[in-house]
């Protein structure tokens, strides 16, 4: 199914009534940061922060609307990049699940 938000469009597995409100949840270790990964999702966000966890790192990014997003990898470039560099992340549609967003009062 395809969810529209404000960082584009993005597709994932699950069934709501177009129009529903949604989310999409990605697990960390899925996105990648290839640009060649050739994933039908992308979007591009500011790195905030690198946490270096032994064989594996997080990326952490500022995201709007209270969104979190955050990439887990083993394979980092040489030269980390700096925070608040933009950063192109990419996953694929089988790995979304879109789920019924609650309503906010």
């Amino acid at each position: 199914m395809v969810v529209a938000s404000a960082h584009g469009n993005f597709r994932g597995a699950g069934s709501l009534r177009p129009g529903a409100k949604a989310f999409i949840a990605v697990r960390p270790e899925r996105m990648t940061l290839d640009p060649a990964a050739g994933h039908e999702n992308q979007i591009e966000l500011p790195l905030r922060d690198i946490v270096f966890q032994g064989s594996k790192v997080q990326l952490h990014f500022d995201a709007p609307d209270g969104d979190q997003v955050l990439v887990e990898t083993a394979q980092l470039p040489p030269l980390p990049p700096a925070p608040g560099t933009k950063i192109a992340l990419r996953f694929s549609a089988a790995d979304a699940m879109v789920f019924p967003a609650e309503a906010t009062p």
